[in-house]
């Protein structure tokens, strides 16, 4: 058995995934991640992260 995994572990899963991909291996619950994700700042612009 296995109770609970902290989402914070599994940063590239949408919701639906994660629930779909812990429930395939095995896990009773989920500890929701939960952030304010802030706009990127970068004096290059998004031009200069690609």
């Amino acid at each position: 058995m296995k109770f609970a995994i902290f989402t914070v572990m599994m940063p590239h899963y949408n919701p639906i995934e994660a629930l779909d991909a812990l429930q395939r291996a095995g896990y009773d619950g989920v500890e929701w991640r939960v952030a304010q994700v802030q706009a990127l700042s970068c004096q290059y612009g998004i031009k200069g992260l690609i």
